[in-house]
């Protein structure tokens, strides 16, 4: 990966700004390892009875450290996940099953960044977020006479959250930053589903849930609705609303500053600083699947509230939170087509991600995240033992921030509006190929493939980021650093089944 290049205004001037430009091969280090592990048993005492277990465990350590000048910076970023569920179904009659699920889930990632002169330890920003979960469920389906469907039950959970977010510096200790935070969220749900189900294949779904979040001491009602209708035996087409709540979200950032790895902060919500994050959303669409031909098209609504923002990183002494909203339309269409042996996909979508946060800008804008057309093309061809595929994905460049103006001498800069620029398109050519052999035709198999990923090796940015500083009331930009994609990629796998 690269984290450098051409620096320029919003009208195309360009800039002396320092970049990564100084760090090379020579003068960094990086590592990365993981591993994942996943694990199922299933367990069949009756015909009417069945327990499932389900196990996960992944873990990912990044190490990346540079020196330039005498001064060396490191970074580490280690996160992981974990989880254990059991499941046990029992077919109470012909019309009625029940069952019973719990589970216990983990996340935690833990990122550090030292700077160093010499060897000297002069700054230390540590962020941890670590989250665990445990889980309770009690559901009933039950079938009557005329095929409807009720679905009801019981959820029980409980959710524990720690952040920890540090900034230590050993030159002015009086600027020292800990914000340590533990929460927790008890979550009770009673839900209830009917489906009202026709012999032509039309279904009509209507749900309701009513959950009680502790961290908040409210209740709140979560209504659904889906309805699909057949027009023919080729032709379908189906509408969906409902509301979601959700009471742990992601701190949202608009200007990174020390931080080069990503690592976005979960948090609970409470009713101050973090609010509810709620959903309103309405979905339409439609399927047709006829002589092998498959086009799947869905458009879909969506208002979130209760967004927050982390906008300042570690330069003030307290983070600024402002609390904003999102409107997200959108449309996905699928077309997928199978010919013997071939098989093809396209796909699009279009995406328009609205921001509002009147705390850090007047006007709304686009989000982190918005990306208006996305095209996928994929093939692929079996032919006995080898299958070969064949892929080009196109998609918008991400928002950024353009630079208004900037001055060389005092690095004070002003910004335009927030993501009112836009950079590259990003496109990509990849091919793969594989073929199986059996070393053992009852139970060993192996698989070796050769890809290429990025194969016209167009290497464009991917992300600009703007480390600035505050000196005087007057905002200093220090160094813009620009993410660039992964240029020409080749890989070689080996796997074995057993």
């Amino acid at each position: 990966f690269s984290n450098s290049g051409p620096i320029s205004d919003s009208s195309g001037n360009p800039l002396n700004v320092s970049s990564d430009d100084g760090y090379t091969y020579d003068t960094s280090d990086s590592e990365f390892r993981f591993y994942d592990i996943n694990a199922k048993y299933v367990y069949q005492p009756s015909e009417k009875d069945k327990l499932s277990i389900s196990a996960l465990m992944t873990r990912n350590r990044t190490l990346f450290s540079f020196q330039n000048n005498g001064e060396t910076k490191r970074d580490s970023l280690a996160t992981g996940n974990g989880g254990l569920s059991i499941n046990w179904k029992h077919q109470t009659s012909t019309r009625q099953t029940d069952q019973i699920t719990t589970y216990f889930s983990s996340y935690d990632s833990y990122y550090r960044n030292l700077e160093l002169y010499g060897n000297e330890l002069e700054e230390t920003n540590i962020r941890g977020n670590r989250i665990s979960d445990f889980g309770l469920e009690l559901k009933s389906d039950r079938v009557f006479k005329n095929n409807d469907l009720l679905s009801f039950g019981y959820q029980l959970s409980n959710t524990n959250l720690e952040i920890d977010m540090s900034y230590i510096s050993n030159l002015d200790p009086a600027d020292n930053i800990s914000l340590p935070v533990q929460d927790s969220n008890l979550k009770n749900v009673l839900f209830g589903e009917y489906s009202f189900r026709k012999d032509n294949g039309a279904l009509l779904k209507m749900g309701l849930r009513g959950v009680h979040y502790g961290s908040l001491g409210n209740l709140y009602l979560e209504p659904r609705l889906n309805i699909e209708l057949p027009i023919n035996k080729s032709f379908r087409i189906r509408t969906g609303m409902e509301r979601r709540n959700q009471p742990i979200s992601q701190l949202i950032e608009f200007n990174q500053t020390e931080l080069r790895l990503e690592n976005n902060l979960w948090r609970l919500s409470d009713n101050t600083n973090y609010p509810l994050l709620q959903s309103n959303q309405f979905s339409a669409g439609l399927l047709f699947d006829k002589n092998g031909w498959t086009v799947d098209a869905e458009a879909y609504y969506k208002n979130l509230t209760g967004l927050t923002s982390y906008s300042q990183g570690f330069n003030l002494p307290q983070p600024n939170l402002s609390e904003g909203e999102s409107r997200i339309i959108g449309v996905d269409i699928l077309l997928k087509k199978r010919i013997r042996n071939y098989r093809f996909w396209v796909g699009y979508s279009f995406n328009d991600v609205n921001f509002t946060f009147d705390e850090i800008q007047e006007s709304s804008f686009s989000g982190n995240n918005d990306i208006p057309h996305s095209f996928r093309v994929s093939n692929s061809l079996d032919i006995k033992n080898l299958k070969l595929s064949l892929g080009w994905q196109y998609r918008t460049g991400t928002p950024f921030t353009p630079i208004k103006n900037y001055d060389e001498e005092s690095k004070a800069v002003t910004f335009e509006s927030l993501n009112s620029g836009r950079l590259t398109s990003f496109h990509r050519l990849d091919a793969s190929l594989t073929y199986d052999f059996a070393i053992n035709p009852k139970s060993t198999k192996i698989q070796l493939g050769i890809s290429a990923l990025n194969i016209y090796d167009r290497i464009v940015p991917l992300a600009i980021i703007h480390r600035t500083n505050q000196q005087n009331g007057e905002l200093l930009l220090e160094q813009v650093i620009q993410r660039r994609s992964l240029g020409f990629t080749p890989n070689l796998t080996v796997r074995v089944f057993f």
